[in-house]
């Protein structure tokens, strides 16, 4: 098998555009690969919890979820949100199944930070043997954010960090679709493109302010990718009909992470 994870920002599924649909059953069609695809849903739960009058926050990106955040987020992610997808895909010849993190114990999670997030999992382990079973019979897993603790409760997963474990523990490059071409930083002279970065200079650019809120998390699950062996990581612009087309191509597109030592990749 040669897999490869794609995943999806929130921001792209209201709804999936047909461009990127059609640009993600041309890539999944590639008989070379075998992709599985994580998608987010932030926007949708924000616009549930709005409807049913519950209040949220969120610290250093990370939505707080308390018990009844957590039954709507599983509502919207693993229900709405992942069947949606899942149909459309389908409908552009996507052999597409919907599933979560939860299903057949994908995502083993312990609370991040339980009195200040919540039900917010932090991974411990992530097991490849159904996504295995997926691939074998040429699924294209698409998977919502969500894992389950030792006594099986559900915990909301950051869908970065759920994208960065399963790519490293399948040794499969990943690629996040957003709604921005990469890390963009604002200059007297204009709007600068960082192309590749590494740990260091990702972490001069948080401090800096330049790498923020909902970003933070992004780069952080690219570089922890990176960290435990993922040979590519990449943000590209979902939002771009052409972005799969252009990586596949090996045109310089989106902001890609690598190691300090891997030079010969600049």
């Amino acid at each position: 098998m040669n897999p490869i994870v794609i995943k999806l920002g929130g921001s792209l599924l209201d709804p999936i555009p047909d461009e990127l649909c059609e640009n993600i059953a041309s890539f999944c069609a590639n008989e070379a690969i075998d992709p599985l695809i994580v998608h987010g849903g932030g926007p949708h739960v924000s616009e549930m919890l709005e409807k049913l009058d519950v209040p949220t926050s969120f610290t250093d990106g990370l939505r707080v979820t308390d018990a009844e955040t957590l039954n709507v987020a599983e509502m919207v992610l693993s229900g709405t949100v992942n069947k949606q997808l899942a149909r459309k895909l389908q409908h552009c010849g996507v052999h597409a199944l919907g599933i979560s993190g939860t299903d057949g114990d994908i995502l083993s999670v312990q609370p991040l930070d339980k009195q200040a997030l919540g039900y917010v999992g932090d991974i411990t382990f992530v097991n490849p043997a159904l996504l295995h079973s997926l691939l074998q019979a040429s699924w294209v897993p698409v998977i919502s954010p969500l894992g389950s603790d030792e006594q099986h409760e559900a915990y909301n997963i950051n869908a970065d960090t759920a994208a960065s474990a399963i790519a490293a523990k399948l040794d499969a490059p990943l690629i996040y679709l957003t709604d921005v071409d990469g890390v963009m930083e604002e200059t007297e002279e204009g709007w600068i493109h960082h192309s590749v970065l590494t740990a260091s200079s990702s972490e001069t650019l948080i401090d800096q302010g330049i790498i923020y809120g909902g970003m933070i998390p992004k780069v952080q699950a690219a570089l922890t990718s990176i960290e435990k062996g993922v040979n590519e990581v990449i943000i590209l612009n979902g939002k771009q009909p052409s972005s799969l087309s252009d990586y596949q191509n090996a045109a310089n597109v989106g902001t890609k992470f690598i190691k300090e030592d891997n030079v010969y990749h600049v």
